[in-house]
């Protein structure tokens, strides 16, 4: 399948293959999601803000699009039916395909936001606004006060940011994504059952665990 003229130019931007190219994926993957990994198995761009899964054990440390798809079934269940994860943000905003749109799928809360119709048009939109959709120019800066994030990190809030926690030093820290995705995964649990405006108390049992 030809990839979309969007996302080879966002390719362009991108980084090595994170993968091998000769994988085959552990996980059945809808046939609209195939270009992104067409000519790259799995890539970051905009200083690893934007990160695509690749297909099968990545050779760099991120999680491949199997694991990631596994904790979002495991963790969320109902909360996560039908979404297929490819990506995410700096901050752990997983990019999904779900009901025939790109979303964008907050892990605190497990609330979700349509992006595009399609990989063209999600291209079109990180290109057109990296910063909003993906964080690039906060990637930059924090890695340039505080070095590179490992590939499997994202930056998380200390106090999460559906709870008021600020995007400033003072709240983030470098988390390991899976961990962090089951950490949050437990809040949207909480979150879910509660009526609106209840307090949550944080940390919940179980989380804030290495």
């Amino acid at each position: 399948m030809t990839a979309p003229a969007e996302l080879t130019d966002l390719l362009s931007l991108a980084g090595p293959a994170l993968g091998r190219m000769d994988t085959t994926p552990d996980i059945a993957l809808p046939e609209v999601l195939r270009p992104l990994w067409g000519a790259r198995n799995g890539w970051e761009a905009y200083w690893s803000a934007l990160q695509v899964f690749p297909l099968g054990a990545a050779t760099a440390g991120l999680p491949d699009v199997a694991s990631v798809n596994a904790v979002l079934a495991e963790a969320f269940g109902s909360l996560a039916a039908g979404h297929v994860a490819f990506g995410q943000d700096l901050f752990g905003v997983l990019m999904t395909w779900h009901e025939d749109h790109v979303c964008g799928f907050d892990p605190e809360t497990a609330e979700h936001e349509p992006i595009a119709d399609d990989l063209e048009g999600w291209a079109a939109a990180v290109l057109e606004d990296p910063e909003a959709l993906v964080g690039s120019a906060f990637a930059f800066d924090w890695q340039e006060r505080h070095g590179a994030l490992e590939r499997g990190e994202r930056l998380c809030g200390l106090l999460p940011f559906v709870l008021g926690g600020e995007y400033d030093d003072a709240n983030l820290e470098p988390r390991g994504m899976l961990l962090a995705l089951r950490e949050r995964a437990a809040l949207a649990r909480v979150i879910a059952a509660l009526p609106d405006g209840a307090e949550v108390d944080w940390p919940l049992p179980g989380t804030r665990e290495e």
